[in-house]
C-alpha cells in the first residue's frame, strides 16, 4: 500500500511539476530557479519506486513509465529528432551553422580551432568573444569576419554588420547584432546575440539577498523584453532569418515561447538527446540555440565536445527550402 501511494504521488507531482515550468517558470521566482536549475534530481525517486513498484505493487508499475516519460521528455527536455526526417518541399543547399559563448579567455582556443577543422562550418557565431583567440580560431582558411564588442561572426562567404538590436556591452554583457551574409544562393539575414544573463540574479537569491527575489523577476521581465523585441525585427526581416547564440533560457520558458514561437529551434527539431549546452555547478540546461525561420529545414543539430567555456558549441545542419514556401 505505501508503495502505490509513494508512486501515485510522485508521478502527479512531476506532472504538476512540468505544468508549473510552463506556466510559471520566468513568471514566479521559485519557478524560475527550479527552471534553470538541475533537473536530473528529479529522476532520482523512480530509481527506488520502480524496482520496488515491480516486485511489489506490478500494476503501479504502468503509472511509473509515464511518469518517466514525463520526466524525460518534458522536465528534461529529451529530443527525438522525427521531424527531420520528414519529406517535403524543394531540397536546397546546405549550410552548416555554429554557435558558442567563448566565455572570454576560459576558451581553449586550441581544442575550439580543431572542432572548427573537423567540423567545417560555414557560419560561427561567438558570443563572450576575446579579440586574441582570432589568429588560432581562424588562421587557417578564407574567413570573413566581423568583431562588435563581445560578439564575433564569421563566414565563410562575405558578410555585412547592419543593424544593431541591442548595443554591444561590456558589463553586463549584452548584445544583439544582425548581419547579412552573401551566400552563393541568396543574401541570408543572421543575428548574433547575447541576451540578459541570470546568474548574477541567482547568486543574490542564493546568497540569502533581500533582493534576490526581485533581481531573478527582473532578470524575466528583462530576458522577456528583449525576445518580444528581437524576435519581432527577426519576423520582419522575412523567412530566410538565422539566430544564433545565448539565449540564456531554456526552451521549456515561457519566455521562449512568447519570444521565438514563430521559429524552428534546430536541436528540438532536429537534435538527438537533452542537447544541454550549458555545465556548471551540477547544473545542465539548454540556453543556446539556433532558430530557423521557416525558409529553413533543420536536418541535423549537435552538441559539440567541451572547449573549455562552461558552455558548449552547437552545431546544425540547415537546409534552404526557400522554393517551397
Amino acid at each position: 500500500m505505501f508503495v502505490a501511494t509513494a508512486a501515485w504521488l510522485y508521478v502527479l507531482f512531476t506532472v504538476a511539476l512540468w505544468i508549473g515550468l510552463r506556466v510559471a517558470g520566468d513568471r514566479w521566482w521559485p519557478a524560475t530557479l527550479v527552471l534553470f536549475g538541475p533537473r536530473w534530481v528529479f529522476v532520482l525517486p523512480y530509481l527506488f519506486l520502480l524496482p520496488a513498484a515491480g516486485l511489489l505493487r506490478l500494476r503501479c508499475s504502468w503509472g511509473l513509465v509515464f511518469g518517466i516519460g514525463i520526466t524525460f521528455f518534458s522536465l528534461m527536455g529529451l529530443c527525438v529528432p522525427w521531424r527531420a526526417l520528414l519529406p517535403g518541399g524543394h531540397a536546397g543547399p546546405r549550410v552548416r551553422v555554429l554557435t558558442c559563448n567563448t566565455h572570454g579567455e576560459e576558451l581553449d582556443t586550441a581544442a575550439f580551432a580543431r572542432l572548427i577543422a573537423s567540423e567545417q562550418p560555414d557560419v560561427v557565431a561567438l558570443q563572450g568573444w576575446s579579440a586574441i583567440q582570432r589568429s588560432v580560431l581562424f588562421g587557417e582558411g578564407h574567413w570573413y569576419i566581423l568583431l562588435d564588442g563581445e560578439l564575433c561572426l564569421a563566414s565563410r562567404s562575405p558578410v555585412r554588420k547592419r543593424e544593431e538590436l541591442i548595443a554591444p556591452r561590456t558589463s553586463p554583457r549584452e548584445s544583439a547584432i544582425y548581419y547579412d551574409v552573401d551566400f552563393p544562393f541568396g543574401t541570408v539575414p543572421i543575428i548574433d546575440l547575447h541576451l540578459a544573463s541570470p546568474h548574477v540574479s541567482f547568486l543574490a537569491l542564493l546568497t540569502q539577498s533581500p533582493q534576490g527575489p526581485v533581481q531573478v523577476q527582473a532578470n524575466s521581465a528583462n530576458r522577456m523584453e528583449q525576445s518580444r523585441r528581437i524576435g519581432q525585427r527577426a519576423e520582419a526581416l522575412g523567412p530566410s532569418v538565422l539566430m544564433l547564440g545565448d539565449f540564456n533560457t531554456p526552451p521549456d520558458s515561457p519566455v521562449f515561447d512568447e519570444g521565438w514561437s514563430a521559429f524552428t529551434d534546430a536541436f528540438t527539431a532536429a537534435g538527438f538527446g537533452f542537447g544541454y549546452t550549458y555545465f556548471e555547478g551540477g547544473t545542465a540546461a539548454r540556453i543556446d540555440h539556433i532558430m530557423a525561420g521557416p525558409a529553413w529545414r533543420c536536418r541535423r543539430s549537435w552538441v559539440g565536445p567541451k572547449v573549455g567555456s562552461p558552455h558548449r558549441p552547437l552545431l546544425a545542419d540547415i537546409q534552404w527550402m526557400a522554393h517551397s514556401i
